[in-house]
């Protein structure tokens, strides 16, 4: 009897502890947790280099959009102005863009520092991209953007209803 007792309890205590290692599976847990990890991995090659990983997407568009302003990095960004401003803001600190223009619609000036680094931070990026996708086949890897895409698609729709 104590026995059977005993192996009840190690097979409670068990799975209790099998469910405490399991990570939540609602979908925003989930995105929220990836999107931590990105910037954790992404971070580890673009800290040395004086760019925060919320900074890169910013400086992508500086890099290759020909010509960007603080509006057009709210719009392509789907961000809003005071999160843009406080972005180029660490930015300009960090010697990566040369000032801030009032006018929105003027285009940012990135330094030499910011041209100069950009290969690095482009690797940086792309090793943590292969990273996470390295387990997934190239169909997963499309069926996976897909969904995310509509997922997207879905919360800002949602998000216009909102008063």
């Amino acid at each position: 009897m104590f026995g059977a007792t005993a192996v009840g309890f190690a097979e409670i205590q068990l799975h209790q502890e099998v469910k405490m290692n399991e990570r939540p599976q609602a979908p925003g847990y989930l995105a929220n947790l990836m999107a931590r990890l990105f910037h954790e991995v992404s971070g580890e090659g673009l800290h040395p280099l004086g760019i925060d990983a919320e900074q890169f997407p910013l400086l992508i568009e500086l890099w290759f959009g020909g010509g960007t302003s603080r509006a057009g990095l709210e719009a392509s960004q789907e961000s809003d102005s005071q999160r843009i401003d406080r972005l180029l803001a660490a930015m300009q600190a960090e010697g990566l863009l040369e000032h801030i223009p009032s006018d929105p619609g003027q285009n940012l000036v990135l330094t030499d520092k910011a041209n100069e680094i950009r290969d690095a931070a482009i690797t940086a990026a792309r090793r943590a991209n292969q990273a996470a996708t390295a387990a997934l086949t190239d169909a997963e890897l499309a069926q996976l953007t897909s969904l995310m895409n509509r997922v997207i698609d879905a919360l800002k729709a949602e998000r216009t209803k909102q008063p």
